[in-house]
């Protein structure tokens, strides 16, 4: 990672699916992603789930930064 980018939540449908089909752990292993950036993705099965990530993510953001928007805020 460069740090170009600032950091947000990846949401992925389906842990079944995408735990068989790439093994994360393996790729910060070889050092492909970094160790850190594995609390980035988070598993959901519902549109519900993915949007209560999404806003816990924000909002220990906006208290770490004190200056996050809360996701469809302005």
């Amino acid at each position: 990672q460069t740090k170009r980018m600032q950091e947000i939540p990846i949401v992925l449908f389906g842990k079944d699916y995408w735990t068989r089909v790439i093994d994360f752990q393996f790729l910060a292993d070889e050092g492909v992603i970094a160790d850190e950036h594995l609390d980035l993705i988070s598993f959901a099965e519902t549109p519900d789930e993915a949007w209560d990530i999404v806003a816990r993510f924000h909002r220990r953001h906006r208290s770490e930064s004190g200056d996050a928007v809360e996701p469809g805020g302005s």
